[in-house]
């Protein structure tokens, strides 16, 4: 951080203004030394987060973020007749010959439905604890591939898949589609929207300048209680740690939700995490970064937790691993998982959703030009409302807070 305006060595290094970095990734190729946070959106925040919030500024949730987000959100637009394809991977959207619209897109087909009928559609869920829960893998009975896919451990949602496609669909405009919500993850833009970088100037410097960051994450489910831990305050969500895992939080009261015996306590750990995207062809980045991942969890668990867990530890000064009922371990390093930024001097390059510069095409998300600007559910639900109301014919802004001007 650059220290300016008198600010004292203290203010600058003190835990609440570390947090906040924290908070929001807020470090520019996941490098601790390099914190990077706009000061007209961090002030955004902070008055968010000190004058705006009522009860609390952090409330957790009940389930994990798929159960307790976007399953009821799936529900309600599936009731409403939205149709979802799922296992479709868009590769490119194509541009008119006036370079003015979208004219087509470009989809890879993954895998298919065993059940051919014309009402068949996939089914996401798996019940837990009576609970419908997006699972970590496909609900491979449904899929003809499904057991290729099991046997071979694929993983569909990766960048860096050796996964062969099944086939390959083109949507194009006045046929399949009038109007074009972008609502992918800004990390693919240059992926999936090449044509759009070379023939608009704002999307290449949107590209160029609003940046992500990888994350990491990291979590434990363990056989002793917070007390039993030798903590002795409230169930926390703490940050402003050791890094890179600099954020822990209590999320026992998950325990009534999943299927584990013997468990009374789940910590999960997030931070940073260094790096750009690689190129494709380097498939081996995956295991290794998930590996990465496992040992720096394991080293918060054998140094940083003795301060918080004193009673952890063995007589010996060594952590107790008896004590780990299990442990999960992910690197979101693909270009859809990386963390959106809030860097100096890029808010001015952010897009908003109906200024795109092509005639059919609105964009939806966190790294969208709306009225919070950072990376957060909020800032992505705002986007989408923005995108609704442009294509409602409504004010843009209409059941939004703030006006965003």
């Amino acid at each position: 951080m650059v220290q300016a305006h008198g600010a004292s060595d203290v203010a600058v290094d003190s835990p609440p203004l570390q947090g906040l970095y924290d908070l929001v990734f807020a470090f520019q190729n996941g490098e601790a030394d390099k914190p990077n946070f706009a000061a007209g959106t961090a002030f955004l925040c902070i008055f968010r987060i000190c004058l705006t919030y009522k009860g609390a500024i952090f409330w957790k949730m009940q389930a994990g973020m798929g159960d307790t987000i976007f399953t009821p959100l799936y529900d309600v637009l599936k009731k409403r007749g939205v149709t979802f394809k799922f296992f479709h991977r868009v590769q490119n959207l194509g541009l008119s010959a006036d370079k003015t619209s979208i004219e087509t897109i470009s989809i890879a087909q993954q895998a298919t439905l065993k059940d051919r009928s014309n009402d068949a559609t996939y089914q996401p869920f798996v019940t837990v604890q009576d609970l419908e829960c997006w699972p970590a893998n496909p609900n491979y009975d449904q899929l003809t591939e499904g057991e290729a896919l099991r046997a071979e451990g694929v993983n569909l949602e990766s960048f860096y898949t050796t996964w062969k496609d099944v086939g390959e669909i083109t949507l194009k405009a006045g046929q399949d589609f009038d109007r074009v919500i972008f609502g992918i993850a800004l990390g693919s833009i240059p992926f999936v929207c090449s044509e759009l970088l070379a023939a608009n100037k704002e999307w290449k410097l949107m590209a160029e300048n609003v940046e992500t960051v990888r994350t990491m994450a990291y979590q434990a489910w363990l056989k002793r209680d917070l007390k039993g831990l030798g903590w002795e305050n409230q169930s926390p969500v703490l940050d402003a740690y050791v890094d890179p895992l600099n954020t822990w939080a209590d999320m026992s009261q998950l325990i009534v939700r999943e299927d584990f015996d013997d468990v009374k306590n789940i910590a999960y750990f997030c931070g940073p995490m260094v790096g750009g995207i690689p190129p494709q062809p380097d498939q081996s980045l995956p295991a290794i970064s998930k590996d990465f991942v496992e040992a720096e969890g394991k080293k918060w668990m054998n140094d940083a937790s003795k301060n918080l867990w004193p009673l952890a530890f063995n007589e010996a000064g060594e952590f107790d691993w008896s004590i780990v009922k299990g442990h999960f371990a992910r690197a979101n390093i693909d270009p859809t998982e990386r963390y959106v930024l809030s860097v100096k001097g890029s808010a001015v390059f952010r897009i908003r959703t109906d200024k795109t510069g092509f005639s059919n095409l609105l964009i939806a998300g966190d790294w969208t030009e709306n009225p919070i600007n950072a990376g957060c559910v909020e800032a992505a639900v705002m986007s989408g409302m923005m995108a609704a109301n442009v294509l409602s014919g409504k004010d843009i802004y209409d059941g939004i807070q703030e006006t965003g001007e």
